[in-house]
């Protein structure tokens, strides 16, 4: 327990002669380092959760031959209640009509549907939402697949 108190005696009395008027002070450098790395822990941990919420969507055959192409589909959280997720749609042709979202669990089977009404017209785009039930656990989707309804 003496070693400990004198370590940290010493370490305080470094860090206060260091701190005097000097350009920088150790303290302001210490700050400005600490602010960094929560700054850069900050945006990592915004990636992560942004990359968490990326979901696998396919289109179906319908839809691509639609001139309908997909880019990115994340899921709108854990807290919607609407068990949403997003699907963000370009149309290389116009394109008005009902697309039917089915969620599949990792063995296959399908856990919900739902449908949304589009309006594109050509070389349009736009986030599509696709509401399931509020019965379905949108964490047992493993995937979307997005359709024309026939």
């Amino acid at each position: 327990m003496k070693y400990k108190s004198l370590l940290v005696g010493l370490f305080s009395a470094a860090i206060l002669a260091g701190c005097g008027e000097s350009e920088q002070s150790l303290s302001e450098k210490a700050g400005k380092a600490v602010g960094e790395g929560v700054t850069g822990f900050l945006s990592g941990v915004g990636s992560g959760i942004d990359q968490s919420m990326v979901v696998e969507t396919e289109l179906g055959a319908g839809a691509s031959k639609a001139g309908l192409v997909k880019t990115t589909a994340k899921s709108n959280g854990m807290a919607d209640a609407q068990k949403s997720f997003s699907v963000y749609l370009v149309a290389n042709e116009p394109f008005k009509g009902t697309l039917l979202a089915k969620a599949y669990d990792k063995d296959g089977q399908e856990i919900g549907r739902a449908k949304s009404e589009v309006d594109l017209q050509k070389d349009d785009a736009d986030y599509i939402i696709f509401a399931f039930s509020e019965r379905m656990d949108s964490q047992l989707v493993h995937k979307y697949l997005v359709d024309t309804v026939q």
